[in-house]
């Protein structure tokens, strides 16, 4: 049933479905951002958001910047964690912990 699959999925990753969906598909958004050229719309679109809106809002609950604002960041996968994190290009070479 679809409430027991949820229940194991939560205890499998230790947070619901929906909330691992989100993540992954804005940490998704913010790699497309830092390594393309494409339009805020058209990454909004490929990770699965119908307007820039609702994907502006969730990605600066997020990552507490504006998708437009990530031009000159890099995306970093956090070695312990697992975490991907947005940084300003200039102090990249300084993130030798990552």
């Amino acid at each position: 049933s679809p409430t027991f699959l949820k229940n194991c999925f939560r205890r499998l990753y230790g947070t619901p479905i929906h909330a691992y969906l989100k993540h992954y598909r804005l940490q998704t958004a913010a790699r497309l951002l830092c390594t393309t050229s494409e339009s805020v719309l058209a990454v909004a679109s490929s990770v699965g958001y119908t307007g820039t809106s609702q994907f502006g809002t969730a990605f600066k609950e997020y990552y507490h910047m504006t998708p437009a604002q990530t031009e000159g960041y890099i995306i970093k996968k956090m070695s312990k964690t697992g975490e991907f994190c947005l940084f300003p290009a200039a102090i990249s070479d300084r993130l030798c912990y990552i």
